[in-house]
């Protein structure tokens, strides 16, 4: 499960992606968004949709390599260990 969190592979059921799509994915109130770049709350908001780092590049017109540039500066300044955790705080407001 790690390699495939490091390799950008969706690693949570789509099912669970969809009913949050349904509703329309967005920052829960808690979520600092403060910290993060315009171009860093794409990514987060592209993570939280469940979306593998491929699918992100082709999304935002990018290429793999600056996704995973983004996304580990996103860990940092979240202070946050892997992108499942990026995509829980987003949406839940809890780390």
């Amino acid at each position: 499960m790690i390699k495939s969190i490091h390799h950008g592979v969706n690693i949570l059921d789509g099912k669970v992606f969809s009913k949050f799509k349904d509703a329309g994915i967005r920052a829960s109130a808690g979520f600092d968004s403060s910290i993060f770049t315009a171009r860093e709350m794409d990514m987060i908001g592209t993570v939280a949709e469940g979306l593998s780092n491929r699918e992100i590049a082709e999304k935002l017109f990018i290429s793999e390599g600056t996704v995973k540039n983004h996304i580990s500066t996103i860990l940092e300044k979240g202070n946050l260990s892997h992108r499942t955790q990026v995509a829980v705080y987003y949406l839940t407001g809890r780390k």
